[in-house]
């Protein structure tokens, strides 16, 4: 085996052996090119890098802002009439829609405890009476499918979740819950209250009534008048909240595009706060002759 000083092994590991690239003193210059043809350039570009061509140099900065301002233009008068036609929508159908909120929430007015009462006082109630109770529960916020759905979890394993969603409640727990004093007030207080029913209860109401083929009104007027009654309750709230629904996404719309409006009017004036100063000229070219090419 051959034998290595420690003299020739250092000057072998020695960093004064091995070059070390030294990094360059002045920065990579950029080509030089026409304003017309990094305007073409830019304007090809997707505006997440055309804002990043803007922190490269100075006349990059300045050519990419006149991109920049020439698109979000364009921008704010389609969001602009984006607005005013959404607007002009929304205001034509809560005129034509007022009269019916009117009309449903008139029904809302004249609720009555006999009804609840009636209702409450069977032992083994009607199924289409237990329906229209059970409709009026779920319409206040009460679910028991969470309790079912834990019974047959344990014996069955993982249920099935759209068939516990429409689960029936058992009749004890219907009429317990139309028995509290919450409940009855939360039935006197309904033309208030109607406005805060959360619309995912009202699509779980509609889902029950569009299904059983039996809950009508003259079906309810043969079985029991106190299932009738709470069933013109049922069904104004159904109505009221659909069409509330539909304005309420209507107004959200129009305060979305808004605020989107406004946020893209801060970043256009920031970026042409940016744009103090005129464009490099590049052999015959000028700022104006830039943007008449981007327009």
């Amino acid at each position: 085996m051959p034998q290595f000083s420690t003299t020739a092994l250092h000057k072998k590991l020695s960093a004064d052996t091995v070059p070390v690239p030294v990094s360059p003193k002045r920065r990579p210059s950029f080509p030089h090119l026409p304003n017309e043809l990094l305007l073409i350039l830019f304007e090809s570009m997707p505006t997440k890098h055309v804002c990043i061509m803007r922190c490269i140099s100075k006349r990059y900065s300045a050519l990419a802002t006149v991109v920049l301002l020439a698109r979000f233009e364009t921008k704010l008068v389609e969001l602009g009439e984006k607005i005013t036609e959404a607007n002009r929508i929304y205001r034509e159908t809560e005129r034509e829609k007022h009269g019916d909120l009117s009309h449903y929430r008139a029904y809302l007015r004249n609720v009555s405890l006999n009804e609840l009462t009636e209702a409450i006082w069977y032992s083994a109630p009607p199924p289409e009476l237990q329906t229209v109770c059970e409709c009026l529960c779920i319409l206040k916020g009460v679910d028991s499918s969470v309790a079912n759905r834990r019974k047959v979890q344990q014996s069955f394993g993982d249920p099935v979740e759209d068939y516990f969603v429409d689960a029936t409640m058992p009749w004890p727990t219907i009429k317990k819950c139309m028995g509290r004093y919450e409940f009855k007030t939360w039935l006197m207080n309904l033309r208030v209250g109607v406005d805060f029913i959360p619309f995912a209860n009202v699509k779980r109401v509609e889902r029950i009534l569009m299904v059983d083929p039996q809950i009508t009104y003259d079906r309810l007027r043969e079985v029991s008048m106190a299932g009738y009654r709470l069933l013109i309750l049922v069904a104004a709230c159904w109505q009221y909240c659909t069409i509330a629904e539909d304005l309420r996404q209507k107004r959200n719309d129009c305060y979305s595009m808004e605020q989107t409006l406004v946020s893209l009017q801060k970043f256009v004036s920031h970026v042409g706060r940016k744009c103090d100063g005129p464009i490099m000229k590049s052999s015959g070219s000028s700022s104006v002759i830039a943007k008449a090419a981007i327009c």
